[in-house]
């Protein structure tokens, strides 16, 4: 895409005068603004070539996070501790760094670590953490989140559910701003017992479909829903309604109420979402009684989860066999199964298929 010039050393590392921990911007400029740009125009010159990222092109380059001009890195999320919804209120042109740090699943770890080593702060397993402060944020962050995760395995896989979080309320945000495929989100509201819901296209042609939405308990029961016709131009992210809950809400409280979002074009769902009110740790979920149907299919195999009940991040294992999932981590809705095609490493008859199969849920990594 394009050449840049170095990492992080407008954030800090270049001043006045050259000191212990700086160099100069004349000399910075030297190398970073004129050596390099002239080599990349004569041995790439198709190419674009960026002085440093993060870059402030325009107005103060030292304020190389500048919302209004050139890339930023964004770390406020996990060196800074804010909480995932600091991302909503970031309006960056362009976020070229940003992150959030998981545990390996847990068949990774049993490849490198024996049984007594299998804790987060073992001997073995702090070495393999290259972060200083990553086990202490990710447990900090998950502890804001979720309940204390019953067992090892249990502490990786939702560590790899709070990263996916993260992940999800910045890209979300940024979809809605500027960039996305076909994306139907909310934004909730505790207070005014609102659910704005955006939809984010990013296709060419305009796009026609319906948000269906359906508020539930957490025991699955329906209480409401409806739906909100959808009309956005090409490449565009646009606000298509804003559902009302409050009298639920004043009923009900935040710990008992899940918002379902489906947005369908011609008959059928291109993109789903769901919406809390309150963390998740908080949520008093039931037992989902997850059902599993799986029918051969090609090289693989087809599998159809159901729940009675709503199940949060429900996810697919296969023992200690490797697999490609088209999806992993869903939310099951009672009444809305969901398909997952699954891909073995090794070729597994039906029957080994079946009982090498696993499901699990959020709930099942503190019952």
């Amino acid at each position: 895409a394009l050449w840049c010039g170095n990492n992080e050393l407008e954030q800090g590392l270049v001043g006045d005068a050259w000191t212990d921990r700086t160099m100069s911007w004349e000399d910075y400029g030297r190398l970073f603004d004129r050596l390099l740009l002239d080599v990349v125009r004569e041995v790439d010159p198709d190419r674009d070539y960026w002085p440093a990222s993060p870059h402030t092109p325009v107005g103060d380059r030292r304020n190389f996070n500048d919302p209004a001009s050139g890339d930023a890195h964004l770390w406020e999320v996990w060196h800074g501790r804010k909480p995932f919804e600091w991302y909503r209120t970031c309006g960056h042109r362009f976020n070229s760094e940003f992150g959030f740090q998981s545990f390996p699943e847990p068949r990774t770890v049993r490849g490198y670590t024996d049984p007594d080593d299998r804790n987060v702060t073992s001997w073995v397993r702090e070495r393999h953490q290259r972060s200083g402060i990553g086990n202490t944020v990710i447990i900090q962050y998950l502890l804001d989140w979720f309940r204390m995760p019953a067992g090892f395995d249990a502490t990786l896989r939702l560590s790899q559910v709070l990263q996916a979080m993260a992940m999800k309320y910045a890209v979300e945000h940024w979809r809605r701003r500027f960039f996305a495929p076909v994306l139907v989100s909310g934004v909730e509201d505790p207070a005014g017992g609102t659910v704005e819901v955006h939809v984010t296209s990013d296709l060419r042609e305009p796009f026609e479909g319906t948000v269906s939405w359906e508020l539930t308990t957490v025991a699955g029961e329906r209480l409401d829903g409806g739906s909100l016709p959808v009309s956005a131009a090409g490449c565009s992210s646009r606000l298509v309604g804003t559902i009302d809950v409050k009298r639920h809400l004043d009923k009900r409280g935040p710990r008992d109420l899940l918002v379902w979002l489906a947005l369908e074009r011609r008959g059928q769902e291109v993109s789903s979402n769901l919406v809390l009110f309150a963390r998740p740790k908080h949520l008093e979920l039931q037992d989902p009684g997850i059902q599993a149907r799986s029918t051969a299919e090609g090289e693989g195999y087809r599998v159809e989860l159901s729940a009675a009940h709503p199940a949060l991040w429900a996810w697919i294992e296969l023992g200690d066999t490797d697999a490609r999932c088209s999806d992993n981590f869903v939310n099951l809705r009672p009444g809305h199964p969901a398909l997952i095609r699954v891909a073995p490493a090794e070729r597994l008859s039906a029957g080994a298929f079946r009982r090498r199969l696993r499901i699990s849920s959020l709930v099942d990594t503190y019952t």
